[in-house]
């Protein structure tokens, strides 16, 4: 593994946040990442084999915060977590964290259960989000979900999930580690087009990876090989989550997505 960038350790009241700033000039733009289930800011960087810091090259600052108990709070009806047993606010503190950071434009990522925090940002604070990243993690069903769509706006959304995931089935159904329940979730197709169509979103593309066009644009990842990882040329393994083929640069796949935003915005002005 290459070695990391080393991350600046803060506080924002009695929550802890890790930061990598901007190389170079900034450009004002924040890019968040939430770690998953019983990791931290600063381990989704290891495991994640520092897949994000390339950002910081980008001018953009990269913001690695902790959950409470390393988990976060998300939507899902089925988290029996001691952060659901507090009642956790993690949609207040990314808000607040946000504010406190002021940038100009907020891209987040997650893994797992940071990627439904992610959902549960665009569904309880629609627009806050210019764009966001969801990684071995699929849509819960209606039942196993505690938001509804009135008022989503249209984000622009890069998925990811390998097809060998053993935590969270790319088929769909109950999901979670050995001994845990998550609840049900649909399958990683149905899940982008779900996500499509609350984008108003058409499907221009149905070979790898799958793209649906228009305002808010889905890029969907469905990666052979790969199991509840995040795909890098280093990645960590373990048997616990399955494969990981170390061919994949997914972070290098989300730049060009993030990239490609802005060239779109240039191209209609």
């Amino acid at each position: 593994m290459p070695s990391l960038a080393p991350l600046e350790r803060h506080r924002l009241g009695k929550r802890q946040y890790r930061l990598l700033r901007p190389q170079g000039q900034p450009s004002g733009d924040l890019l968040l990442a939430l770690h998953g289930s019983k990791q931290s800011g600063s381990v989704l960087q290891r495991f994640s084999a520092g897949s994000f810091d390339r950002f910081a090259a980008l001018g953009w600052t990269v913001c690695y915060p902790d959950g409470v108990a390393n988990h976060w709070n998300d939507d899902r009806v089925h988290l029996a977590e001691r952060t659901r047993e507090e009642g956790t606010d993690d949609v207040g503190f990314l808000e607040a964290l946000i504010a406190h950071l002021k940038p100009q434009r907020i891209a987040a990522v997650g893994f797992s259960n940071g990627a439904m925090m992610v959902l549960s940002l665009l569904y309880r604070r629609p627009g806050l989000l210019s764009a966001a990243a969801l990684l071995s993690a699929t849509h819960p069903a209606a039942s196993n979900w505690r938001c509804d769509a009135q008022g989503f706006q249209p984000t622009p959304l890069f998925c990811q999930h390998g097809l060998n995931d053993p935590i969270v089935p790319f088929a769909g159904g109950r999901a979670g580690m050995p001994g845990q329940d998550r609840g049900e979730l649909l399958s990683f197709d149905a899940s982008c087009e779900l996500l499509a169509k609350l984008n108003n979103a058409k499907l221009i593309r149905s070979t790898h990876p799958r793209r649906y066009a228009g305002d808010a644009p889905l890029e969907a990842w469905a990666l052979p090989n790969e199991g509840h990882v995040i795909p890098s040329l280093h990645p960590v393994t373990s048997p616990l989550l399955g494969p990981a083929s170390g061919t994949v640069d997914l972070g290098g796949h989300l730049e060009q997505f993030l990239l490609s935003l802005d060239d779109a915005a240039a191209r209609t002005h």
